[in-house]
């Protein structure tokens, strides 16, 4: 995996962090990039049988930045998917890290930012991929997963495939045997909805005649020959054979 020789540096340095830590507090932003990005970091604690505690937010403002700080009483506090544009506001506290993507302002709190290292964090690499990273430092190569999960989480597959540093962390997913790479129609639902259901909401792409209509979608259905049920069940897109 290439990765920047600095950005290589500041990943060694979360690392050493959290090796050194005894008691660690996690704040993570409360999106699908910030849960898993919680779970990689949490899974690192576990593994490392460090005592820690984790807290999802909205966001981080004037109000809980002090809470947060008022009362600290871990070694080590890490942000993870929030805290870059606010860094500047952040006690100057050497038992404070940051690892998130969105646009960072500079501040002498140790931050692994993929801005800092010339990478676009809107779309080449989420907060769970940073996280995966500095698990991938500490030997932990099993939690990539959870990298892709947020990095499809924040959109970063919009155009259909994963780039940059995701895509290096996928590959290496596939490679280790984590994921099946698969190419496939993006439908919502496709193990939790009625399939009529799922085409209804389908709108990237646009099924025209079907996207936003539930007749549509089960006239559709009911052309090709498709049960919209077996027995007392919904039939859903995962019910479905190749055949």
């Amino acid at each position: 995996m290439k990765i920047p020789s600095e950005m290589s540096e500041r990943i060694k340095e979360l690392a050493e962090a959290i090796s050194e830590a005894e008691r660690v507090r996690v704040i993570t932003h409360i999106d699908a990039d910030g849960l898993s990005s919680a779970g990689i970091i949490c899974s690192i604690l576990h593994k490392e049988e460090k005592q820690f505690s984790v807290k999802a937010i909205k966001q981080l403002d004037k109000d809980n930045i002090s809470e947060l700080f008022s009362n600290m009483r871990s070694d080590l506090l890490i942000l993870t998917d929030l805290g870059s544009g606010q860094a500047d506001k952040l006690p100057k506290n050497k038992g404070v890290c940051i690892i998130d993507h969105h646009q960072p302002v500079s501040s002498e709190i140790l931050q692994l930012n993929p801005h800092f290292f010339g990478i676009d964090g809107s779309r080449e690499v989420s907060s769970s991929g940073l996280c995966y990273l500095v698990a991938r430092e500490m030997g932990y190569r099993d939690l990539s997963p959870l990298a892709i999960v947020g990095a499809v989480g924040d959109n970063q597959d919009s155009r259909g495939e994963l780039l940059g540093l995701n895509k290096e962390i996928l590959k290496e997913a596939e490679k280790e045997g984590l994921v099946i790479v698969e190419k496939d129609i993006r439908i919502f639902g496709r193990q939790t909805r009625p399939l009529f259901k799922a085409l209804e909401y389908t709108t990237n792409p646009y099924l025209p005649g079907i996207s936003g209509s539930e007749r549509g979608a089960i006239e559709f259905l009911e052309e090709i020959g498709v049960p919209l049920k077996r027995g007392d069940k919904w039939v859903r897109l995962v019910d479905l054979t190749e055949e």
